[in-house]
């Protein structure tokens, strides 16, 4: 990690401290306090009003969610050749989970690729959405992916 140096910087977050945080707990709350909060359900309807045709939408995630993952929403379709980010979201906007017992607000990324393979529910992959035309896959609506999602969190 960056260590800081200015002087002047350094007293101002100490004193944004509460009672035993370190300058790294200051700062990391600090971000957390400035993010935009963006639902799950929001983040996949603007990256479908990109393209014509979506084969499937995956989620990707760690097996764990203890640790804050980073999430990577992966968009099937055929409009694209190779991986390619989709800058819908800026860095500043963190994806609202919640598990039933808690809210996490966790950093993501959306990428849309042109490879589809046969779409598989796994530990850390999650299909929150299949087209009736997408391979090897029986359709799930938007609704019940995200609803699939929301259980597989909850335990």
């Amino acid at each position: 990690m960056t260590q800081i140096t200015d002087r002047h910087l350094i007293q101002r977050l100490c004193l944004r401290a509460h009672q035993d945080e370190t300058l790294e707990d200051v700062i990391t709350r600090t971000l957390d306090e400035t993010a935009t909060e963006v639902t799950l359900e929001t983040v996949v309807t603007e990256a479908m009003r990109e393209f014509d045709h979506i084969d499937a939408i995956v989620l990707k995630h760690d097996a764990d969610f203890d640790n804050r993952p980073r999430l990577e929403i992966v968009i099937y379709t055929t409009e694209t050749e190779s991986t390619q980010s989709l800058p819908l979201f800026g860095p500043d906007y963190e994806l609202i989970v919640e598990d039933g017992e808690q809210r996490m607000c966790l950093p993501f990324t959306v990428v849309a690729t042109g490879g589809i393979s046969r779409i598989v529910d796994r530990a850390t992959a999650t299909p929150i959405y299949a087209d009736a035309s997408a391979p090897d896959t029986d359709p799930i609506t938007l609704e019940d992916g995200l609803t699939h999602f929301q259980n597989k969190i909850s335990y």
